[in-house]
């Protein structure tokens, strides 16, 4: 979600709050103003500060279940209990998007923590006041769970509690600036945001200063292999060797919406700039007659493109089957697309074809490593592509753990395994081989290959090959 439609959320929220806020205004102003004080002869008054703070209570409140227990849900009621499991996700594929998504969650509890301590006298404790955030995010994530609206997670548990302590001291500081007698110990109210902000700085020029990126295929917890029987049905090498790593293109947003121009321009029509959304590893573009859509990634250059005009009533054509490879390569040539003579053609049936490249050699010494997949219909039209096909180049030799360690690393639960998966009781091994995969910064990284049965059903793992 882009943080257009993000914010596009919260304001709907917030008119929600602003209608609440009407609503028991006007209750209110029955109850208070009509009963109490004009039928019960009441005296005592409501300051104009207190009904200002109910009226920002009731819009934040609104906004925080409006984000949490609102929105749509997926209707998987599952529990992630390890913690910082989607900081390790997010660090593994380090997409700004994930990074966001563990800051607005930190970033939703601060008006608690703020808003608490002047709602109430003993919220001036700071116990009291994260104990609150605590306890709230805990309902929240019961009610997604018990609704299907969202995953419980720990680390929604940490990252809430943790923007209620940032709150709190966010008050601590302000009252304490007030106050003559705790100005000078009043900057440790920001210690909870400085701490945030600085482990976010740490890991961000870790990442910077590494040689190579973070791989998804990378463990985000440890996997209970305890009663697990983990065996091996082939031979595994215990020496240790060297691999080359190679480099993809990454390009910039210039050379980006060259890419798309150039492809549009090829079809007669030109981007429609108005509904390009940039996100942090790929672009999406739309055509000005918005017939065609293209998802552009900044590594490696793929995308994935789709002809809208097959889903129109007045489309002639239909998926074409059984034809040739030259046929394939003429239509792909009117998209602006030139198929690698390296690449094998291949048809999967319902007018579906694949040219695919397994780290093939060029006569200029790159290498090809991937494929090109399209629909292709009677009237010349490929309604469906994806471009996968990446050029490499070789940027070195890198030291290699042995299948053996790699096998030890999976027998120890440390491979990257979805946490509402079904739990391991069997795996065993059939085959291992040396593959790759393209890291966050756009290398090509080796990894072992584990070709598994779990418990019954075929399954691959992929273990980083580098030696750390």
């Amino acid at each position: 979600m882009s943080l257009t439609n993000i914010f596009e959320m919260g304001k709907g929220y917030l008119m929600l709050g602003g209608g609440l806020v009407l609503i028991t205004a006007l209750c209110f102003s029955i109850g208070y103003g009509l009963i109490y004080r004009k039928m019960c002869k009441g005296r005592a008054r409501l300051s104009t500060g207190r009904l200002f703070l109910s009226a920002v209570c009731i819009c934040y409140l609104a906004v925080l279940f409006g984000a949490t227990v609102l929105r749509p849900g997926t209707e998987m009621r599952a529990a992630c209990i390890y913690p910082f499991y989607s900081y390790r996700e997010a660090w593994h594929s380090f997409s700004s998007v994930e990074w966001r998504n563990l800051i607005l969650n930190i970033l939703l509890f601060v008006p608690l923590g703020f808003l608490l301590p002047f709602w109430a006298s003993r919220f001036r404790k700071f116990y009291w006041t994260v104990g609150a955030g605590l306890l709230t995010t805990l309902a929240i994530e019961l009610i997604q769970l018990a609704t299907g609206r969202g995953v419980f997670e720990a680390d929604d548990l940490i990252n809430n509690t943790l923007g209620t302590a940032i709150g709190y001291g966010l008050f601590a500081f302000c009252s304490g600036i007030r106050s003559r007698f705790r100005r000078k110990t009043a900057w440790f109210g920001l210690l909870p945001a400085a701490f945030t902000l600085a482990a976010y700085m740490t890991g961000y020029l870790i990442y910077e200063n590494q040689a190579y990126g973070n791989l998804i295929c990378e463990p985000n917890y440890t996997v209970n292999m305890k009663d697990a029987e983990v065996s091996a049905a082939c031979d595994l090498e215990q020496e240790e060797k060297t691999g080359t790593l190679y480099r993809s293109a990454v390009a910039e947003r210039q050379e980006m919406d060259r890419r798309a121009q150039d492809m549009f321009a090829a079809l007669g029509t030109d981007i429609g700039e108005e509904r390009t959304v940039e996100y942090d590893d790929v672009t999406v573009y739309y055509s000005k007659d918005e017939r065609y859509c293209l998802w552009l990634y900044k590594n490696g250059l793929t995308y994935s493109f789709t002809d809208y005009s097959v889903f129109d009533d007045t489309f002639d054509g239909e998926k074409k089957e059984n034809a040739t490879e030259e046929e394939i390569k003429e239509a792909l040539s009117k998209y602006g697309i030139e198929a690698p003579e390296e690449a094998a053609f291949e048809e999967n049936g319902e007018g579906r074809y694949t040219f695919l490249a397994s780290m093939c050699e060029k006569d200029d010494g790159a290498v090809l490593d991937g494929s090109i997949q399209l629909t292709y219909n009677t009237n010349g039209v490929v309604s469906e592509l994806n471009y996968r096909m990446v050029e490499l180049e070789s940027c070195g030799e890198e030291a290699l753990i042995s299948q053996r360690e790699a096998y030890e690393r999976i027998k120890a639960g440390k491979f990257e395994y979805l946490y509402f998966a079904d739990k391991i009781q069997t795996l065993l091994v059939k085959a291992v081989s040396l593959g790759y995969e393209m890291d966050s910064k756009g290398f090509y990284q080796p990894v072992h290959c584990f070709i598994c049965e779990r418990n019954g059903e075929d399954l691959e793992l992929r273990i980083p090959a580098l030696a750390q």
